[in-house]
């Protein structure tokens, strides 16, 4: 596995060392096997937020509790209490060959003290035929 140090450590994660990379200039990353047809897809966006007031104690849980809800999902707290994370998945249809997909969501939110924060949006597509795999 190798480590993605993303836009210099705003977040850092691990994907298959086959894996390539490429990376817009403004927004996101995208993350896939060009090996393997019909790969799935991992996308990371990050979006930051000012604040004109400090962000309290339960702001990244709070920030989310809307979007758990909505999904039926429920918000985890992270061990160092400025983060939280929720996940969830979805099925959509691929507009161009009308494939059936699969997208998976894991989105963490993090306070960077006093007035900022920030979203990690990953997002996994597949084709919903490979699901099981």
């Amino acid at each position: 596995m190798k480590l993605i140090n993303y836009r210099g450590g705003i977040i850092t994660f691990r994907i298959p060392d086959s894996w390539k990379e490429e990376y817009e200039e403004v927004g996101g990353g995208t993350f896939y096997n060009d090996d393997e047809e019909d790969s799935g897809v991992l996308r990371l966006n990050i979006l930051t937020y000012s604040s004109k007031s400090p962000f309290g104690e339960n702001a990244a849980a709070e920030s989310l509790q809307e979007k758990a809800e909505e999904y039926g999902t429920t918000v985890v707290e992270l061990p160092d209490r400025n983060s939280a994370l929720i996940s969830y998945r979805e099925s959509a249809t691929d507009e161009d060959d009308d494939a059936e997909l699969v997208i998976w969501y894991w989105e963490i939110a993090n306070i960077v003290p006093p007035y900022h924060i920030r979203f990690a949006i990953f997002s996994y597509c597949l084709l919903a035929s490979r699901e099981a795999e």
